[in-house]
């Protein structure tokens, strides 16, 4: 019945791309909170896009001239504010969907506590 409501729902649309499946979410057991994980799974938080929104921001580009969301961030932009290039390279050629099933991509997620504004 739950899934049935997931599925349905107009909301968490985002999080629902990411984490279609509500008993295969429960399993994850190393699928810890914390704020890297929760903006990056919202797309909420400091990101431009969400901060351009409520006209917060006046662009939500990255500095690299994308559009700047949780997937740029963390799987293409070359540096991350507390992530080493090590953690960071353990995410190298995987998608959002492969990192939050596997514990030791989550590192990266444990170590990034979110975007930090210009």
């Amino acid at each position: 019945m739950q899934q049935e409501r997931w599925d349905r729902s107009v909301k968490g649309r985002r999080p629902y791309c990411l984490l279609t499946n509500i008993r295969e979410t429960l399993t994850i057991q190393h699928l810890q909170p914390s704020r890297g994980l929760i903006h990056c799974l919202v797309g909420h938080g400091t990101y431009p896009p969400y901060l351009r929104e409520r006209d917060l921001a006046r662009t939500d580009l990255c500095d690299c001239g994308v559009v700047e969301t949780p997937d740029h961030v963390l799987l293409e932009y070359p540096t991350l504010p507390g992530v080493s290039d090590d953690e960071r390279n353990v995410l190298s050629g995987v998608d959002l969907q492969q990192a939050l099933r596997l514990k030791e991509h989550l590192v990266v997620f444990n170590s990034y506590q979110g975007h930090q504004p210009p």
